[in-house]
């Protein structure tokens, strides 16, 4: 039996905490981030590493699943787990007849994508998911001054030594470089803003283990962020998904609400106390 594919998708506890969002959900993904390379989720029951079968059957699936749902939609989602119990109702079905009706609703939800190296690095395989945004830069862009190079072979070479900078308006070379730390292989959003408020969106193959993006535009960028839509669940950190060039002060506001929520609890056990 493989005990992955058959193991209820929940979390083992709940931790809701003020500005932390769905803590069990959260719980999930730190449980099964320390046993994520041990074994895939398709392992049967008695072929895991002592230790992982919790992390693994448990909250890898949970993540799992919530990955799938956001890609092809939660109804879609729903709708082939309704479809999986009618299909194999009362028979003896196996973990690949469930990813089979998944496979079957990705390809009508969303019929340009392949749901194949989604499905089958998550439940196959053992590699962990993470994205993220090494380096921003952006800077004016200057004319070059000095001895330039020639043209071409026999001219001289041009000398801007003595000449005043053109009057142009101001252009900003943005460099953005992106990278996979983790050994999962997908697709994913590049999702670069600048201070005029354009935007530039890519998509990157995350083939390589990283990438140079570069623009010529004419404001500075102010922020880039892979996986904007937040499609990936199973991204381990979040935290490194984007870089601001500009100061995010409410960015503070969750950690100080989950500061305050112990200290409050502190006082509270402390006054019962005297």
């Amino acid at each position: 039996m493989e005990g992955g594919l058959h193991g209820y998708p929940v979390s083992a506890f709940s931790l809701d905490l003020p500005g932390m969002g769905d803590g069990g959900f959260l719980s999930s993904k730190q449980a099964y981030a320390s046993v994520a390379r041990d074994n895939p989720i398709a392992t049967p029951s008695w072929g895991f590493r002592p230790g992982s079968y919790a992390g693994i059957v448990y909250d890898k699936t949970d993540v799992a699943l919530e990955t799938i749902g956001r890609l092809i939609g939660k109804e879609a989602l729903d709708g082939a787990l309704r479809e999986y119990v009618r299909r194999f109702s009362f028979t003896h079905p196996t973990g690949e007849d469930f990813l089979t009706v998944l496979r079957e609703a990705a390809a009508r939800a969303r019929p340009g994508l392949d749901p194949r190296p989604y499905i089958d690095q998550l439940f196959y395989g053992t590699g962990r998911l993470d994205f993220a945004v090494a380096s921003l830069r952006s800077r004016e862009a200057k004319e070059p001054r000095g001895l330039l190079p020639a043209p071409r072979a026999g001219l001289e070479p041009i000398d801007r030594r003595a000449e005043p900078p053109p009057a142009k308006p101001a252009r900003y070379e943005t460099e953005v470089i992106v990278a996979r730390p983790g050994e999962v292989v997908l697709p994913v959003d590049l999702l670069v803003r600048f201070e005029n408020g354009e935007q530039v969106r890519e998509t990157w193959d995350g083939r390589a283990t990283w990438k140079r993006f570069t623009y010529e535009k004419e404001a500075r960028a102010s922020s880039a962020m892979l996986d904007p839509e937040d499609l990936y669940a199973m991204d381990l950190d979040r935290n490194n998904n984007s870089l601001s060039l500009e100061p995010h002060r409410a960015a503070i506001a969750p950690l100080a609400l989950h500061w305050l929520f112990w200290v409050q609890n502190d006082l509270h056990l402390a006054s019962s106390l005297l």
